[in-house]
């Protein structure tokens, strides 16, 4: 290999200085040199995909994709198209998102104007499904400039009576409506500080 050559004030190299111990060092300690290098650059590699962002992507009709971090994906529930969870070390189930397709029924008005009718009917279904179901607001919104409508709520986990907040959007895609679902543990202030 023929070196580049180097303008005597910027020299000498690394590569010049440490060659002299490099041929002197023991075929072991070389070789531990090595092993150290390859351990590095696996360590390098390792935090980068452990902090990297995993990604969700889905083709079809309706593609979708989005970015998330500290949840696990899991086995879809029936009419899911995803889903993603994260538990306590204990197993406790902490979080949950969803995406499934959004079924409405045909409408002549505004399509905006078709999902607080859905809405109200979902609310309905899921006090009705729950006893302490209690509705903590609704309202038309915007994901990524399309119409979409939210309902926010808190519910009793009825496995482990565990209250939960809910987040639940239902969006007017351009060919096919979808209705994506957010489940979290409320934090109390009592173990937000310590």
């Amino acid at each position: 290999m023929v070196a580049v050559p180097i303008k005597p004030e910027y020299g000498p190299t690394l590569g010049r200085l440490l060659s002299p111990r490099w041929r002197a060092a023991s075929p072991l300690a070389r070789g531990a040199v090595r092993a150290l290098v390859v351990g590095v650059i696996a360590l390098a590699i390792g935090t980068f995909l452990t902090l990297e962002n995993a990604q969700y992507s889905r083709g079809g009709r309706v593609p979708f994709s989005f970015s998330y971090r500290g949840l696990d994906r899991v086995a879809a529930a029936p009419g899911e198209w995803v889903r993603l969870e994260r538990h306590a070390a204990d197993g406790r189930l902490e979080d949950a998102f969803s995406v499934r397709p959004l079924v409405l029924p045909r409408y002549a008005g505004s399509p905006s104007g078709e999902l607080p009718l859905y809405a109200a009917a979902y609310i309905r279904t899921l006090s009705s499904r729950d006893a302490d179901f209690v509705p903590r607001g609704e309202g038309k919104t915007r994901v990524n400039a399309v119409p979409a409508y939210n309902v926010l709520y808190t519910a009793a986990e009825a496995a482990s009576e565990l209250r939960r907040a809910g987040f639940d959007v239902a969006e007017l895609a351009a060919v096919l409506p979808f209705h994506f679902v957010i489940r979290a543990t409320p934090t109390s202030p009592d173990s937000e500080n310590g």
